[in-house]
């Protein structure tokens, strides 16, 4: 049977040496990506940064599992990954100094529609 809940994630990516800015660009056009294949919600993405290190967090929901399933097949979203690959490594939340501080501060970079 398939899920139709939505599923709230968040991506932690570190950018690679001298990427940060190349992360962002690719992280303002993820969510648009998405959403155009019908994939997500249209509640939109926000887009933190750890104040500590070059670290970006991506908070959007998927419309449901096999929304995410459908992801990992199309062509467009497969080549923005891969875009991703080459300038990040994704990282989980324990991996940031903040996950170990009660109401952990993030700078805000932007909401994407």
């Amino acid at each position: 049977m398939a899920s139709t809940a939505a599923n709230a994630v968040m991506g932690v990516y570190r950018a690679r040496e001298r990427c940060e800015e190349r992360l962002v660009d690719l992280l303002r056009r993820h969510y648009p990506t998405l959403n155009s294949l019908g994939l997500v919600t249209r509640r939109g993405a926000i887009l933190l940064r750890s104040p500590e290190e070059p670290v970006f967090i991506e908070i959007f929901e998927w419309k449901s599992q096999d929304a995410i399933r459908i992801a990992h097949e199309a062509r467009e979203v497969q080549a923005l990954w891969a875009g991703l690959d080459e300038i990040a490594t994704h990282v989980t939340l324990a991996d940031l100094k903040e996950s170990g501080m009660m109401f952990a501060k993030f700078e805000y970079v932007a909401r994407i529609d």
